[in-house]
């Protein structure tokens, strides 16, 4: 064809709209031009004046599909080649009238709409949350999704078209990807949002801007949305083209419906290959859309492109969804009105991809600090908030929501924002919740022990939690995932008296579970601790390391199994259970994803083999009698399927035939009680006499390949998909029949079929010669040099009555699938959830042995005391498990020793027998020392070694003893919260009154440099006046660091208390090496060096140190020795001050013993340092030596 010739119109091009020419503004006509912009004046009538090669462009008609993606690159050719020829144009000369910069913008403007159409001139990304939000108030005002669209408003709709603007319109909130043929395709604003995340091309059609990716990537691209914090809505053809054709619609538009709903906190429970095609060929289904080869679209480069590492999430993470309700708003219960400043909370955080549920009802402070602590412990992917919500509630949530650091200390931080969705509370504020969820339970249970266990579960739940847990169940229903909640036996508490409470700045500030710097969870206490080798075990020790337990009891159980687990190297079943555990899939999320009907094939296959193997793997000795009899008993009910009539559960068949089948655990191998506990319920013989029967009616190839049609091996099982799999097998014959009278139709002796790609299958291939052999009323497809590819007529129809079968066995076979899946959960999840939680603990043991064994230095088994004895924390050599490890062994050792009581406030306890005793043990230790001499380093090392040992860890010492704590607070560091409005101060304080508010004498409680955030007297006064509270009226073990030696000086005077600072050298500068031109070397100030040896001593530091710390930072020399002068002048005046009121005061005895305590230290400091040099010196004292010390004795009394 002449290439200047116009060329037919073809179908499936793209038109000139699709390329949208943009520009700068200009600031004159000529620049304009130079540009590659045209005055309206010169742009030619696209029909009239174009290039023949742009006129090809808008041509409509059919396009052969191999020649589709050639055919793209002529368009991209030709567009270029507009442009270049633009910028080619010479400048026009400049005259004395020139066109205003406006009017040539407008100009430009009104010839891009000609191109492009009026409303997308110039057309500009959008913000992607704009867009949504645009989308959905339209939807709300009852109209056509007007911002989407593209034409006039006289073009009228497609069939397609209509149909889209109903989906968005019943679904606003969602990003719909919308199945069309081979490729989902995004419209309007959410073809803007997919454009912009997922970084591929976005271009007009008709009515809608369109993007669209290929069916078979939908998943990757869904994941991605929804990671960008899109609620995204598959929606899929739900009849294929064989279908259609044979049906009485086939001139109407493909039905489709929205298929699956996904957000952050579901995307793991709602398997994204449910909303795949049914059959194996996405062109058997054919569709409204027949646009260019898959991936033609697509765009590698783009602001999509950085969310691609984060597509698939991480699956060692849970995914909460928290719904949180409010009292005193109307529910008519006196228990859950707001008093006292306090308001009562109730939330349930559901884990929809494993089945847990976590609910709590509490009164909380005006400083939510309850609240902010169950966030950071679920770690919420999702937050369903029920209006009305109190003002400091409201402010924490925000804050929480869009992923700001809630407080400076560490706590709340989160990675990046969290999805919120706002509820109004009226539907349940007035009662309802109960009977809405009873209502669930009693209709939605055809198991009677789910629904009996289900009801025992909410019945006793409070009733803030029974409205949080109906809101739930609301906003779950249109996912699909609301049989989570018949799960009874998943429900669990917040607070449990058996575990240790963390208040939330204690999760923070002691990096328990993410470090301070940048908040990732390399350097926090569960990046040490997690040796975890399957993704339930991540996700429990997650569990076990942020709330850990207070039970002696179940505390020694894990530390008898770590102790086994570390020493008994011999054990055959143990050291079989680490190669066990690297195998594993993901066996709580498979099973929650058959609860909910959206696992796959090849994934259930790999669970039921687990199970099945599991006894054989680990070493176990089992009962094969009766796994013989347990699989011959599971077999003749029928495998759990409807079909059968089975209408118990896996018990009642046991109950029924009388036969339990076991699995035994020789004492020899194993003693400890947790390990054979947990070995019996992973290898449960009744896990595995399930899964072989199960796999026995399933073609195993067909499954790990996914092919749903083969998938069912069983007939008796399985008949109506044996049915249709009949009908197929029939058509398939009547074709092979036909090959004998095709190959005398053409005189040869054999016929074969082939099938080629874009072409289809069952075609009949003759070689060239041969052609005219073909009867005319063959169809003929395609031809090459060598062959002729026809298809016969009867060949024709019977491949369609062949693809027709094919479309419905797909359909049976899923519907089989989504049965066998539902019979399942209800009859057998239960112990395969047991069996799977109990992987996980074994998952966690082994983490814990793998930290102790693994370490280079030494790690201990903690010893616990008796309930009745007081409160303790004695550790020896003990180092900061994270640090030891991060500085590879180079951590110095500190010991701690607190010691308490139950309270008498008089320096008194009371033994077990009750009697009086006095007490000189130390239950508060007050320390001080130079900065950076490693003072909350040695603190935080105490809570974290309790922390771990009341998780059943062994811990990093020689040897550690204490007494279960109820609870760790801390207050450390200083920063202020703006997100909710606090000052650094407020964050002090507020912290130190929920401590004091608390506590109890059996907790561990830390202040870091209490009263820093205020002036130097009222830091003093607050610091010394908590201290002194904390320790004669709360009674708890108390590390009290401070930089007051006023507030150390209490542990002078009280029982109970001990001083304690961190040691170090401090070597004098010579004043030869900073001394200035001109000035008095003895006048001149010098700035001590510090050597820390960060060890914890008995005393109290002479001083701080901060100018060492100054110099260290790089603070300018110059400048450091001017604040060493400032800093004695000030000393000199606060010493003279306080003197002189001492002596007008007169019976001041307090600051006469500060004062004269201060002057003793400073005296003894200028000793000991001489003693140092004399030391460093050989031990040499000569007379010069000795009149120095003179001199700076003289001076200090001189001054004081």
């Amino acid at each position: 064809m002449n290439k200047k010739s116009k060329a037919p119109p073809l179908k499936g091009q793209r038109s000139i709209a699709s390329f949208v020419f943009k520009r700068e503004a200009q600031p004159d006509a000529q620049n304009d031009l130079a540009s590659g912009s045209a005055p309206a004046e010169s742009a030619p009538p696209a029909s009239t004046n174009m290039d023949e090669d742009v006129i090809d462009l808008v041509d409509e008609e059919e396009l052969p599909p191999s020649k589709r993606l050639r055919q793209e690159k002529n368009n991209i050719a030709a567009a270029k080649k507009i442009s270049a020829a633009a910028a080619a144009a010479p400048a026009r000369p400049k005259t004395t009238t020139s066109t205003p910069p406006v009017q040539a913008e407008a100009r430009h403007q009104r010839w891009q709409s000609k191109l492009v159409g009026d409303e997308f001139a110039g057309m500009q990304r959008v913000r992607t949350q704009e867009a949504l939000e645009n989308r959905k108030d339209s939807a709300a005002a009852g109209t056509l999704i007007a911002t989407a669209a593209l034409g006039s408003s006289s073009q009228k709709m497609t069939p397609l078209e209509l149909q889209v603007a109903d989906l968005q319109r019943k679904h606003p909130d969602c990003v719909l990807a919308i199945e069309c043929g081979y490729k989902y395709r995004f419209f309007g604003k959410d073809a803007e949002i997919a454009s912009a995340v997922l970084g591929i091309f976005s271009y007009p059609d008709r009515q809608y801007l369109t993007a669209a990716v290929p069916t078979y990537t939908i998943d990757r691209h869904v994941r991605r949305l929804v990671l960008a914090g899109h609620k995204v809505g598959v929606v899929r053809q739900t009849e294929s083209a064989a279908i259609k054709a044979a049906g009485d619609n086939r001139n109407k538009p493909f039905e489709r419906e929205l298929a699956a709903v996904y957000t952050r906190a579901t995307l793991e429970a709602g398997s994204l290959a449910a909303a795949r095609p049914l059959t194996t060929a996405a062109r058997a289904r054919g569709g409204d859309n027949d646009d260019e080869e898959d991936g033609g679209n697509i765009i590698t480069a783009g602001t999509g492109g950085r969310v691609a590492d984060a597509a698939y999430g991480n699956e060692h993470n849970s995914a909460f969804l928290i719904c949180i309700v409010e009292g005193g708003n109307g529910s008519g219960n006196s228990a859950s009105q707001t008093t006292n400043n306090n308001t009562e909370i109730g939330l349930v955080a559901l884990e929809t991809s494993t089945g847990e549920v976590h609910y709590s009802q509490f009164s909380d402070s005006p400083m939510r600090a309850e609240l902010e602590s169950r966030l950071m412990f679920t770690h919420p992917s999702e937050m369903l908030l029920v209006t009305p919500l109190s003002s400091p509630t409201r402010r924490l949530l925000e804050a929480y929501g869009s992923g700001s650091n809630g407080s400076g200390s560490g706590s709340c931080i989160t990675n990046g924002p969290v999805r919120t969705e706002t509820v109004r509370g009226d539907a349940y504020s007035s009662g309802g919740a109960l009977s809405a969820v009873v209502d669930f339970y009693k209709n939605n249970s055809s198991s009677t022990s789910a629904s009996a266990s289900g009801l025992d579960a909410v019945m006793e739940l409070p009733p803030l939690v029974l409205r949080a847990l109906a809101h739930a169940l609301d906003h779950l229903r249109p996912f699909g995932l609301e049989a989570i909640l018949r799960l009874g036996a998943s429900f669990r508490e917040f607070s449990k008296v058996q575990e240790l409470s963390l208040s939330p700045n204690a999760l923070g500030q002691l990096e328990i579970l993410r470090n301070s710097d940048d908040g990732k969870e390399r350097g926090s206490l569960l990046w040490l601790m997690d040796r975890t080798l399957t993704a339930a075990g991540a996700r429990l020790i997650r569990r076990w390391v942020s709330r850990p337990l207070r039970d002696v009891e179940t505390i020694e159980q894990r530390l008898d199994a770590v102790e086994e687990l570390v020493n008994n190297t011999e054990s055959r079943v143990l050291n079989s259970i680490p190669g066990v555990l690297k195998e594993l899939p993901d066996v709580e999320r498979i099973l929650g994803r058959v609860l909910h009907t959206t696992s796959s094939p090849p994934e259930f296959l790999t669970l039921l083999t687990v199970f099945r193997d599991l006894y054989l793997k680990l070493g176990l000795e089992a009962d094969l009698d009766a796994l013989h009899a347990a699989v011959a008993i599971y077999s003749s009910s029928g495998g759990g399927t409807r079909d059968q009539q089975h209408n118990g559960d896996i018990d009642g068949v046991e109950k029924e035939r009388g036969t339990i089948p076991l699995v035994f655990v020789p004492a020899t191998e194993v003693s400890s009680a947790l390990l054979r506990r947990e070995l019996i319920a992973v290898a449960d013989l009744r896990c595995a006499a399930v899964a072989q029967s199960i796999l026995a009616s399933l073609d195993v190839d067909a499954a790990a390949a996914g092919d749903k049609l083969k998938l069912f091996a069983d007939p008796v099982r399985f008949p109506d998909v044996e049915e249709r799999r009949a009908a197929v097998v029939a058509a398939e014959t009547y074709l092979d029949t036909l090959r004998p009278q095709l190959a005398q139709t053409l005189n040869i002796k054999a016929v074969n079929y082939v099938s080629i790609a874009n072409q289809g299958d069952y075609l009949v291939e003759i070689p060239v010669e041969l052609e005219k052999r073909a009867p005319k009323s063959w169809e003929k497809v395609s031809s090459t040099k060598k062959a002729v590819r026809f298809r016969p007529p009867e060949v024709k129809k019977c491949l369609s009555e062949l693809v027709l079968a094919k479309e419905h066995l797909a359909i049976t076979a899923n519907k089989a699938w989504i049965r066998l899946q539902t019979d399942f959960s209800e009859h057998y999840i239960a112990i395969f959830q047991r069996a799977g939680r109990a992987l996980a603990t074994l998952d966690c043991l082994n983490s814990f042995a793998a930290l102790a064994a693994g370490s280079a230095q030494c790690y201990v088994r903690p010893q616990f005391v008796k309930s009745t004895a007081p409160p303790q924390l004695h550790v020896t050599e003990g180092r900061h498990p994270v640090l030891d490890v991060l500085l590879e062994g180079s951590f110095v050792p500190n010991d701690i020793h607190l010691e308490g009581s139950v309270g008498n406030g008089d320096g008194t306890t009371q033994d077990a027998d009750g009697q009086q005793q006095q007490n000189e043990k130390e239950r508060c230790a007050v320390i001080t020392g130079p900065n950076m001499g490693g003072k909350s380093c040695y603190i935080r090392q105490a809570a974290l070694i309790a922390c771990m040992a009341q998780a059943g860890s062994f811990v990093p010492a020689t040897a550690c003893r204490l007494h279960a704590l109820d609870a760790i607070y801390t207050r450390m560091g200083a920063s202020d919260n703006l997100a909710l409005g606090r000052s650094t101060f407020l964050e002090e304080l507020g912290e130190a009154s929920t401590i004091l508010a608390n506590a109890t004498p059996y907790s561990l409680v830390i202040f870091d440099e209490l009263g820093r955030g205020t002036s130097t007297r009222d830091g003093k006064a607050i610091a010394a006046a908590t201290l002194e509270y904390v320790c004669s009226n709360i009674q708890c073990l108390t590390l009290f660091v401070t930089h007051y030696p006023e507030v150390a000086l209490q542990s002078e005077e009280r029982k109970g208390m001990g001083s304690y600072y961190m040691a170090h050298i401090v070597e004098n500068d010579s004043k030869e090496e900073h001394k200035e031109e001109g000035s008095d070397a003895e006048s001149e100030v010098t700035v001590p060096k510090v050597t820390f040896l960060y060890k914890a001593v008995r005393g109290v530091a002479e001083a701080s140190y901060g100018l060492n710390v100054a110099r260290m930072a790089g603070v300018p020399e110059n400048v450091v020795r001017k604040a060493a002068e400032k800093a004695r002048e000030m000393a000199m005046m606060t010493v003279v001050g306080e003197d002189r009121g001492t002596r007008e005061g007169g019976d001041d005895g307090d600051e006469a013993k500060i004062n004269e305590f201060l002057l003793t230290h400073r005296v003894a400091g200028n000793v000991a340092r001489t003693l140092r040099d004399i030391e460093h010196s050989g031990g040499a004292v000569d007379v010069e030596t000795v009149i120095q010390l003179q001199e700076q004795v003289t001076r200090v009394l001189n001054v004081a």
